[in-house]
């Protein structure tokens, strides 16, 4: 109880100082309405609340703690959210909190700390320079790429400072410095610093773009670099993503990176469905010398394909996320995987959506013998609108492993079972 008088009296004090809070470089929903406001400053107030039950077989996850024949639990999160927004000036402050089995907390919280702050920022956007431009300061969520291949820290977020511009409609230019990390590699003296520079154009029905990520280590010898180019759009109906990204420079004083990865995906729709398809490529390692081949990652624990092999086993990468995050913040991504993904999306009711998928999953490299064929997936996702804002879905994904696990003295075939109410408001 008191936990929960806590977390009411944190979300209390942001209420509070709602009123003179100013930031956001943010999406406000249209339907939104402003509910506290002082002079001419506009502030939103929103949030969501979600309730999940999970079931879990035959699972050899990142967590030891899943490393168990069945498990059943339920989790729940509840986010709370003000934008503010003062002619050129907007800001946010974002709120998260988490329990499993009714302990609040999020995962890799300071011990004994209720509430992590997602989002704490202040935007500043004019046109001095002939042009919309801006700086935009704080604790965000951050994603280079739409594929997500190399960096994606929009689960929790990272300290940055992003200055862009708009010198015309099709073109937007960025500039970052992201502090990814504290700690890097067991170091206690470490933090680790990104800097990013990135440009998308719009090009009638496609947008291309590039970035360019710089990481250096306080502690370490690392000068690592991840090149990514890539290209949104449609052709003759078919909705695409693609998305490579070449790595190279030094990962520490003995190791250079020379991974790469690509990721294509398309979309047709073909009434009363739409058909998807997927082929993504991570680079392995085979151990033979210092150049690691396999491609890093930076990742957060989201799913990025896979309900099983990707969100919740161990997968086929060697190297690890670069910065060694823990099994409930980092993944791995296409890290040492080849996929081939094919599915449907259909809208059996007004209210019900479906999505079924099967993924074949294959090592792009292996040592010691051990084979390259992970198995093939098969997932289901549901979706229900039981009223404004509030949706209940089902996930469902089961792993019929090939002989890399056997090969590793793995058994069984994982399945996963997880259903969600989510209010979002």
């Amino acid at each position: 109880m008191k936990k929960f008088i806590a977390v009411i009296v944190g979300m209390m004090l942001v209420l509070g100082l709602a009123g003179v809070a100013l930031a956001v470089h943010a999406e406000i929903p249209a339907e939104t309405q402003a509910v506290v406001a002082k002079g001419a400053t506009q502030v939103y107030i929103s949030g969501n609340l979600r309730i999940r039950g999970w079931f879990k077989s035959d699972i050899s996850g990142r967590n030891p703690a899943d490393n168990v024949t069945n498990t059943a639990y339920y989790d729940q999160r509840v986010r709370l959210k003000v934008d503010a927004k003062l002619g050129g000036v907007t800001g946010r402050i974002h709120l998260h909190g988490w329990t499993v089995d009714g302990q609040w907390g999020r995962f890799n919280a300071v011990p004994d700390s209720d509430l992590a702050v997602l989002e704490a920022w202040i935007d500043y956007k004019g046109e001095g320079l002939g042009f919309p431009a801006g700086i935009k300061v704080g604790h965000m969520p951050l994603v280079l790429g739409p594929a997500k291949l190399f960096f994606d820290h929009r689960k929790f977020g990272d300290d940055a400072i992003v200055l862009y511009a708009d010198p015309n409609e099709q073109t937007h230019i960025a500039l970052l410095t992201i502090k990814a990390a504290e700690v890097l590699k067991g170091e206690d003296d470490d933090d680790t610093d990104i800097y990013v520079g990135l440009l998308n154009y719009k090009l009638d029905a496609h947008t291309v773009g590039a970035y360019y990520a710089y990481v250096a280590s306080s502690g370490t010898d690392t000068k690592f670099s991840d090149l990514g180019l890539h290209a949104q759009g449609e052709v003759a109906g078919v909705n695409y993503t693609a998305q490579v990204d070449l790595q190279f420079g030094d990962l520490d004083a003995t190791q250079e990176a020379s991974g790469w990865a690509v990721w294509l995906q398309g979309a047709y729709k073909l009434e009363p469905a739409t058909v998807r398809a997927l082929f993504a490529y991570g680079s392995g390692d085979d151990n033979t010398d210092n150049d690691v081949e396999e491609f890093v990652t930076v990742l957060s624990g989201v799913k990025y394909y896979t309900v099983v092999y990707d969100y919740m086993i161990n997968s086929a990468s060697g190297y690890g996320d670069l910065l060694d995050s823990t099994a409930d913040e980092g993944r791995n991504g296409i890290a040492n995987t080849m996929v081939i993904g094919l599915g449907v999306d259909l809208k059996p009711l007004e209210k019900l959506g479906l999505a079924l998928d099967a993924y074949y999953l294959r090592a792009a490299e292996t040592t010691g013998g051990i084979d390259e064929d992970i198995g093939i997936e098969f997932d289901v996702k549901a979706t229900y609108k039981l009223a404004k804002n509030l949706k209940y879905y089902v996930w469902a994904g089961y792993l019929s492993t090939g002989d890399f696990y056997e090969d590793q003295g793995i058994d069984g075939d994982p399945l996963v079972l997880m259903h969600a109410l989510e209010l979002a408001f």
